[in-house]
């Protein structure tokens, strides 16, 4: 094993940021596949969709039914765990916001700015115990949180037994605005029939931008950042991991189903996208949006993103008109 970079007494936490259908479930998982590491998913939301709704686990068993997250509930919350985790989530909703970035990003110390001064530091302190403890359940040598929201990987930045290594995963935005136009429904609530959000492409490209310039602005408050793009990992999977590999510093390991398939669920990832439940996952680039997303819609994404479409390598080129339009038209 080589030897990790930064303080080796901090626990390695890979935070994937970046904004929602931009891949972050699919390369929690490709990761999850190297022994060396353990996708929990989106920590964020295991007090709300975990503890206190139940929702499955991508093992398939409900939150207080499987042995890996009662076992991490159990060591951190002791013999009060409702108590522990309605307070965790009330935190969360008060202090995980974007509103609070700037102070979170420009003060070296959550602590010494004005807002919400001892409730920042609790929640913190709550995050510390969740990420200490499943390292230790686990011994896994670097936890991967894809909870993909800039003010979360701010919060992890805060964390005193955290090693944060800020991965900023990007799409096209085009793209994004398509798949947040799609009816999914989530698995994951399997006492009634609920589906993903859906927006309007102008929402999807105004939150892209912003989105993304915050993963900018984590970088530098972390003092490392890589940036990967949701269409080169389609492509070539294990140049990406093993890129992202070496960066982080730990040993790789071949999944047995090769490069393109992703063999058994994500073994306990909470929330993201219902993929993390399929056994086995072949790796292919989703491309639907440029045939069927509608024309107007890519004028509108594309005006909105400019900047940041070019800056990453996309260019404003608006593909031909869509089946879809046509359609319209007659």
């Amino acid at each position: 094993m080589r030897k990790r970079q930064g303080d080796p007494a901090r626990v390695p936490v890979l935070f994937i940021g970046g904004h929602s259908r931009s891949g972050s479930t699919l390369l929690s998982r490709l990761l999850g596949q190297q022994q060396s590491m353990i996708s929990v998913g989106e920590l964020t939301f295991i007090g709300s969709r975990g503890f206190q709704n139940n929702q499955l686990c991508s093992c398939g068993q409900p939150f207080s039914e499987c042995p890996f997250w009662s076992e991490v509930v159990a060591q951190v919350a002791g013999p009060t765990p409702s108590k522990w985790f309605a307070r965790f989530d009330q935190l969360r909703q008060e202090v995980d916001r974007m509103r609070y970035v700037p102070a979170l990003a420009f003060h070296h110390n959550s602590q010494t700015t004005s807002f919400s001064m001892a409730r920042s530091a609790e929640y913190i302190e709550m995050l510390n115990a969740l990420l200490k403890s499943i390292a230790a359940i686990t011994g896994a040598d670097v936890i991967v949180d894809s909870s993909k929201e800039p003010p979360h990987g701010f919060l992890l930045s805060k964390c005193n037994s955290v090693n944060l290594y800020p991965l900023h995963l990007v799409r096209d935005c085009r793209a994004v605005a398509f798949s947040q136009q799609r009816i999914r429904v989530r698995p994951e609530i399997y006492w009634k029939t609920e589906h993903m959000p859906r927006f309007s492409p102008t929402k999807s490209a105004t939150d892209w931008m912003l989105t993304n310039s915050l993963m900018h602005l984590l970088g530098r408050t972390a003092g490392r950042y890589f940036r990967i793009k949701y269409e080169d990992m389609v492509l070539d999977p294990k140049k990406v991991s093993t890129a992202l590999l070496n960066w982080v510093g730990v040993n790789i390991t071949s999944p047995s189903n090769g490069p393109r398939v992703l063999n058994g669920a994500g073994e306990h990832e909470l929330s993201g996208n219902p993929m993390r439940f399929k056994q086995e996952f072949k790796i292919t680039p989703d491309i639907e949006w440029v045939e069927s997303m509608a024309t107007r819609d890519k004028i509108v994404t594309t005006a909105i993103s400019a900047s940041l479409l070019l800056k990453y390598g996309y260019g404003l080129t608006i593909p031909a008109t869509s089946q879809k339009d046509h359609q319209h038209s007659r």
